[in-house]
């Protein structure tokens, strides 16, 4: 009794194992599952959030601004100094003050000291004494832009068709996310349906080496024909396994596209539809026009860029 409950409970947790690393998947989920994973679709997105930023911040270059500033100086200790200052005296003819110098009796000329410069008859002195407790400075300027020569005009556009880039690069990796996740899931069912036909392909074989062997050994059959049938078959199960192989390889492709564990077996009820309607959807894809595409959207708006760019420049040189 105790080992049929062991049992039991063994093939419980191996089905409940088995079921837990099995995902079905169909292209909608494969879609919704690829859009959550993929990074680079995230990366735009900030990327938008970014430039939108920007360009509120490029709004801001139009209005005043306002700064304040203040300083504060505590001395403890005062400064005291001398100061030697030369006089000056009033002409008698014309009443103005003129430099008090020392002239030689003999020549008539200044006197001049050792450091070249002239010497005076007389000096007065001067004691400063210079406290800078509580000396204090503030201030406050608004400032308000009225001519820049087109620098924030052609700012505020750049910021413009940079919110603009980043839409269209979004719309881009979206693109790419989903054609990313509809060719791994497609491949997948592609292989997968070549691996059963290599399967049928071996099991038609080996009957039919089973219908050699047995006309060879009645007669009915050469052993050409038999060595023929065999080497068909051994082709069948080599190109079984390359399927098989392949089959593996884009299993785990899906697996990466979608998020999945790489040890995951992901059942798929599709096939792959019809060449006709296959061949509609490429002329459909065909005929889109290409000024729609987001490539071509973001080729126009770097050629906008680099416009607005030479305004820039060409502002600088402006008053």
């Amino acid at each position: 009794m105790n080992k049929l409950i062991i049992n039991s409970l063994i093939l419980i947790l191996a089905f409940c194992s088995q079921a837990a690393g099995q995902q079905q998947l169909s292209p909608e989920q494969c879609r919704k599952m690829a859009l959550e994973k993929n990074e680079d679709l995230k990366i735009a997105g900030m990327q938008t959030e970014k430039a939108n930023r920007m360009q509120a911040a490029a709004r801001t270059l139009r209005l005043p601004s306002l700064s304040v500033s203040g300083t504060g100086i505590y001395q403890n200790k005062d400064f005291e100094m001398e100061m030697f200052l030369p006089t000056q005296t009033p002409n008698p003819l014309t009443g103005q003050l003129e430099p008090n110098i020392m002239v030689n009796p003999l020549t008539g000329e200044p006197v001049f000291g050792p450091d070249g410069n002239p010497v005076f008859n007389m000096y007065a002195w001067l004691p400063l004494e210079i406290s800078l407790n509580g000396a204090y400075l503030a201030g406050i300027s608004l400032e308000q832009p009225v001519y820049t020569g087109g620098r924030i005009s052609a700012g505020n556009q750049m910021a413009d068709l940079g919110v603009e880039m980043a839409e269209e690069n979004t719309r881009l990796q979206l693109g790419n996310t989903l054609e990313e996740a509809d060719r791994a899931y497609w491949t997948f069912v592609s292989v997968r349906g070549k691996t059963m036909l290599a399967e049928q392909a071996v099991i038609m074989l080996e009957e039919l080496v089973q219908l050699a062997s047995n006309s060879y050994e009645v007669g009915m059959a050469s052993r050409n024909d038999l060595l023929k049938a065999q080497a068909e078959l051994n082709q069948a199960r080599l190109n079984r396994l390359k399927a098989q192989h392949g089959l593996e390889l884009s299993r785990m492709d899906l697996c990466r596209v979608t998020g999945l564990p790489f040890d995951t077996k992901i059942i798929v009820t599709d096939t792959l539809p019809d060449t006709g309607s296959a061949m509609q959807t490429t002329t459909e894809a065909t005929s889109a026009k290409a000024e729609n595409r987001p490539e071509y959207q973001l080729l126009l708006k770097k050629i906008g860029m680099q416009d607005h760019q030479i305004r820039m420049e060409r502002a600088e040189f402006l008053p």
